[in-house]
This record gives structure tokens, sequence and C-alpha cells, in this order.
């Protein structure tokens, strides 16, 4: 399977030429974040070229059609009030506001200019901000994640891969990780761990917060979800190694920039549908009539470099059922990527034929759309779903020879 040779197709391919079309007049888009593009250090990058990516599949291209006006926050997230008035001022057509703090200035900053929000650390419904997840109302809607299950399930992942870990340090801002902190304490007393908070609210704490943890002698370390933890990415994952903490995230940005374990929503794949939403509001769709959206793919990445210099052997967890689904199902690409894939050979008919089989097993089955880490364990047809994804798992082993895409399979690395 030409998997590698597929994700650099699919990726060259946000650059094709749209088609030529008539001049159209420029759309403003407002951008509302910790980090923009255009700053030092960025944001991750796959994240704003997804987004933009998005945006093409509508028909919109930067320096044809729209334009940006980007105000970032850094480390400083009082300054968004002031900055969600300023893109309100300028009259933006819709304001992109990405994390808590954004949107929830955006928010107070107009009442009429569309908002598409992407959060991965709140309930919209219980913020306020939307009236329902299918029926946002108001001019806000976007893609959002209540990230409680998923930090229990960090958890769990950790006692699985370390055995032996009794103390894990969790590292966070208390206004933000609130339910995420109550709901890694719940896990931990049937997992028999010692959980601790270690508040983090601006890039000065970092160099304390893992003084705290040491002293604490914990074991390891959960980074939860917030805009300064991703914006701050680097320094985090060097203090991790050099204080020997194995540490595990939420994103996979995480890992790359010298993390060593991610399990999470797959980030890019959620901006590019934030993309899509804005260029749909910019068609003349009310934001309204557009549902909340939940992520549709998660994964699960380990930096094997830096496993070897912590002096750890990782072997992936086989016991639960939802790992294989992060593991293997939803690293693969969706019906019409496989068709693409298949179309221009870089997949065999057969190989098409078996992913083609697991993605329709996947759709179908409703729970996926709960995001209920316990309800899915317990659904036998979940299991199903599992066992036929092994089966094409050891059917996709045997049409490759190439060793690098066995450990794909394998689940021995991450997705590239």
């Amino acid at each position: 399977m030409r998997r590698r040779e597929f994700i650099t197709i699919l990726g060259s391919a946000a650059a094709w030429p749209v088609a030529a079309r008539a001049q159209l007049p420029i759309r403003r888009v407002g951008h509302l974040a910790i980090a923009a593009p255009t700053d030092t250090p960025p944001p991750p990058p796959a994240n704003w070229h997804a987004f933009v990516q998005g945006l093409r599949e509508i028909g919109y291209m930067e320096g044809q059609n729209i334009a940006f006006e980007h105000r970032s926050a850094h480390d400083q997230p009082e300054l968004f009030p002031k900055f969600a008035l300023e893109l309100a001022n300028l009259k933006v057509e819709v304001i992109f506001a990405r994390g808590t703090w954004a949107l929830a200035a955006a928010k107070n900053a107009t009442r009429t200019i569309p908002i598409v929000g992407i959060d991965l650390e709140i309930d919209p419904v219980e913020a306020g901000l939307v009236e329902s997840i299918a029926r946002p109302g108001g001019n806000i809607t976007g893609l959002f994640l209540d990230l409680s299950e998923l930090s229990g399930k960090h958890l769990q992942i950790l006692k699985e891969i370390i055995p032996g870990t009794s103390r894990v340090a969790v590292l966070g801002n208390p206004d933000i990780n609130a339910t995420q902190i109550r709901e890694l304490e719940r896990v931990a007393r049937p997992l028999a761990l010692q959980i601790r908070a270690v508040d983090v609210k601006t890039a000065t704490n970092l160099n304390d917060a893992f003084d705290t943890a040491k002293d604490w002698r914990a074991d390891a370390l959960i980074v939860l979800s917030n805009p300064l933890s991703l914006a701050y990415r680097t320094q985090i994952g060097v203090f991790a190694e050099k204080a020997r903490l194995p540490t595990i995230y939420l994103y996979r940005a995480h890992v790359d920039a010298g993390g060593l374990i991610s399990y999470g929503p797959d980030l890019p794949d959620m901006f590019r549908r934030c993309g899509v939403y804005v260029g749909r509001i910019l068609g003349g769709t009310k934001p309204a009539d557009l549902p909340i959206e939940r992520p549709a793919r998660f994964e699960l990445v380990v930096n094997l470099k830096i496993a070897k210099a912590l002096g750890m052997t990782i072997t992936p967890p086989t016991s639960s059922p939802h790992w294989s689904y992060v593991e293997f199902c939803c690293s693969y690409p969706d019906a019409d990527q496989l068709k693409f894939a298949r179309d221009r050979g870089h997949l065999s008919d057969q190989e098409f034929d078996l992913l083609a089989t697991l993605h329709e097993a996947l759709i179908s089955h409703t729970a996926l759309d709960e995001y209920d880490n316990r309800g899915i364990l317990e659904d036998p047809a979940w299991h199903a779903v599992v066992a036929k994804a092994e089966r094409i798992r050891q059917q996709l082993l045997a049409l490759t020879a190439d060793p690098i895409e066995q450990l794909y399979l394998r689940g021995q690395i991450g997705t590239p």
C-alpha cells in the first residue's frame, strides 16, 4: 500500500489551482487566536493550512477573493477583548475564533457578525455560547469537544504503558481546565493513582511548574489542552525531557515538537471543517443553521526518539477496543480520499476494497458520534467493528512488503 505517497499527494492537492473564474470582490475574515501564522513562533502550520484548504473547497483563495485580518494575543489573553472589538469595528464578514478566550471575547464584541469557533475545553451549550448542538441559534457555530472524558483516557493510557506509575502531575489552567481536572480525579481513584494539579497561567510559570512536579516525585505528566500549552509546546517538551517525565498531550503538534505521546482528535481535520463552515457562511448560510460539529477522527502518536531518550520501550496497548479504533481505523482517510488514492494508483483495488469495507463499518456505528468512551467499550456492535478492523489489518499486512508501512499497520509508529 503506497500510503506515504498517497498522503504526500493529498497534501499537495491543496495547492492545486482552482478553475479560473470571474474576478470576485475580496471578502474579509477576522482571525482571533493566541497566535497567528505570521507570528514567531507560529502555531502548528498544519492547522492553518487545513483551515485554508477548507476554504478552498468552497471556492475561496487568499489573494484572489478572500483576505485575513489576523489578531493574536500571544501570552496576554487579556488582550482578546480589545482585538475582538477591532475586528468588529473593521466589519469583517466572519470571525474565526480559536480557543475559549477568543470565543468569549468575540461573543462579547458582536451579536451580528457570524463567528466560527474551535474549542476543545468547553461544552458550548453549558458555556452559553449556543442554544443547542443541532440548532446553535444566534451568530456562533463551529467545532467543539468537551475534553473531560479524553483526559481520563490519558490517565488510563499512561497506566497501561507505564504499569509502575503511581503519581501523575497535571499541567493546566484551572480557569479553563477545571472539568478535565475533576474527571482525572474521578478516574484516578479506581486506578490507584495519585494526581496533583500544577497551575500554569502564563509562560513564566513553566519552569516552576516542572520543579513542582519533580519535587512531588511524579512518575508521569499530563499536559491539558489550552491555548498557552499549545503555543509553548516546544518549551514544554524540552522541560519534560530534561525532567525525564513521560508526558502525554492532546495534540499531535506536541509530539512533532518533541513530546512523547499524544492522544486526541485529528486537529487539522477539525480546522479544515472550520474553513468549510466559514466558506459556507460567506456563501450565504446563517451560522444558526449550521449545527455544532464534533471531531470525527482520533489518533494516537508516539515519539520513539523521545521514548528512547527516556529509556522507555513502548508497546501499544491492545486490551482496549477504543484503542484499536484510535490506533488503526481512524488513521485512514475517508471514502472520498480512498477513491482519490485508488484512482491515482496509490491503492490497489484489493487494498481499496478492504479499507472501504472498514470505512462503511465505522460510519454505520452510530455510537461514534456520542464520544462516550465507557459506552463504546460496553457496546457489542463496536466490538464487532474492532474485530473486523483486526482482520483487515492482518490482510493489509499481507499485501505490503514495505517495512515502514508494516510498522504503521502494527501501530508501532504514528501515521505520517
